[in-house]
């Protein structure tokens, strides 16, 4: 079976490469004995995990050209097993190399290789294509692009990876249940494949930072908590977030360490504990400076917790620097949304409600709809009441999800509609939003204070209108 694929952009001339206690010098010219020394002291080396010695006489050297591209295959032969490594260069510079592993002879090793280095290359820029597409937004069309590479591949590592993003495509497709459960099953099915790789490169003790097995284990780990944790599926989410903590850092595994860290911030989010929320992403931000300015989710959490818990300076400061750091639309209507919600708690109602209009009309979104009819209430209730029905009907169509938390948006809209016919349909759909989130999340979720009083003015909505109803005696 294949061990695995890892590419490098171009670096060096030489590949060094470990057999158990020997390593062995690659270029386009052929192999030769490399001291221990020098592998000790290479990071470019990769230790690859063969259980037996294998003395260079073993080793085979062979060499396909094929227009600018070369190829190199070298056949190690040892104990009634054969190992074929496969490296491409261009320019003289290696820019990958494949290996397998099998206990057959050389010639069924070389066989399973079979690829040339223009069907390598033709999958090369046919998954650069998909990552463009994926990039810019096109995830129907990346999606299809991923699958073809991935009916096309030779190597296992490569096809983990290629389910996992067709994964990360049907999610971003839509968030809803059935794109939920499609990019789950996509996420299963590549740690299925994965564990019948890992349980191989484990035997024989692949370890290292450089892993590709451990790194794509774990992201493969985080996206499944995250799909748990929008289900609603919390405990099945904080098990995977864990375990990817556990493991990650020791690893060197920074990225799947902070992704896994504010994992743990969202789960901590939708149970209302915000000082939590807080004192974990505050550490993120810290421990990932380097990259804080890419990590838009991050910093609009921490500013949106900092809101809620009264800190409106350091929120206020946080979200214009974002302002002066993303010109997407989308992400800066959502970036004026928590300003205007800021000048609404100061009482600065003319730049509230202008920031609330400038988010609405940039990109329509529910909490600026509702915002703006909240503060239109008085000086253009019709206005208002025509925004809160619109609301009304987005939250009716909205899917679930446990990261949004509408019970003020909800007690905008009823409060607003409180003397109106349309109240009553308000309330039976302000009923069947909390219907939907018991079912799907914990009972600890309503036991914010916020919550609470959300349930409670529910109820006394409803005993008035029970009130009102009830027969005279």
């Amino acid at each position: 079976m294949l061990l695995g694929s890892i590419s490098f952009a171009p670096q060096s001339e030489v590949l060094e490469i470990a057999f158990g206690e020997h390593c062995y010098r690659v270029t386009a010219q052929g192999v030769t004995a490399a001291p221990l020394d020098a592998y000790f002291r290479l990071d470019l080396c990769t230790p690859i995990p063969i259980p037996y010695r294998l003395p260079l006489e073993a080793v085979q050297f062979r060499e396909v050209l094929d227009g600018e591209a070369k190829v190199v295959r070298v056949v190690v032969q040892g104990d009634g097993r054969a190992l074929t490594i496969t490296t491409y260069w261009q320019q003289q510079q290696w820019i990958a190399f494949t290996l397998c592993h099998q206990s057959s002879s050389s010639e069924e090793v070389i066989e399973l290789c079979q690829q040339s280095s223009q069907t390598y290359f033709d999958l090369e820029r046919r998954e650069q294509l998909a990552w463009d597409l994926r990039n810019n937004g096109h995830y129907q069309e990346a999606r299809e692009e991923f699958r073809q590479v991935l009916y096309q591949t030779k190597d296992p590592l490569k096809g983990c990876a290629l389910m996992l993003e067709i994964g990360n495509c049907e999610y971003l497709l839509g968030q809803s249940v059935e794109q939920s459960s499609k990019a789950y099953q996509w996420y299963q099915r590549a740690q299925r494949a994965l564990a019948l790789y890992g349980s191989e490169a484990q035997l024989s003790d692949f370890t290292g930072k450089y892993n590709p097995w451990k790194r794509l284990h774990m992201r493969i780990l985080v996206n499944l908590a995250n799909i748990n944790v929008v289900r609603g599926r919390l405990e099945e989410g904080k098990a995977g977030y864990e375990a990817v903590i556990r493991y990650a850092q020791p690893l060197g595994l920074q990225r799947e360490y902070h992704f896994a860290l504010q994992g743990q911030a969202l789960i901590a989010s939708i149970l209302g504990q915000r000082d939590r929320v807080i004192d974990v992403l505050e550490f993120c931000k810290k421990i990932d400076v380097a990259t804080l300015r890419e990590n838009y989710s991050l910093r609009l959490n921490l500013s949106h917790s900092y809101i809620l818990v009264g800190r409106l300076i350091e929120a206020d400061i946080e979200l214009k620097k974002m302002l002066d750091d993303y010109e997407q639309e989308e992400l800066r209507a959502t970036v004026i949304y928590n300003l205007a919600w800021i000048a609404e708690l100061r009482g600065e109602i003319g730049t509230a409600l202008e920031y609330y209009q400038w988010s609405y009309s940039t990109h329509p979104n529910l909490d600026s709809l509702v915002g703006l009819a909240w503060l239109l209430r008085f000086q253009d209730p019709s206005e208002a009441i025509s925004l809160v029905l619109q609301a009304v009907r987005l939250l009716e169509e909205v899917a679930f999800d446990p990261l949004q938390d509408y019970t003020l948006e909800w007690i905008k809209i009823l409060d607003i509609l409180r003397h109106r016919p349309q109240f009553y349909n308000a309330l039976d759909s302000a009923g069947f939003w909390i219907a939907r989130m018991s079912t799907c999340l914990p009972a600890a979720y309503w036991e914010t204070p916020a919550r609470r009083k959300f349930l409670q003015c529910i109820r006394d909505y409803e005993n008035s209108l029970n009130l009102a109803s009830s027969p005279k005696v």
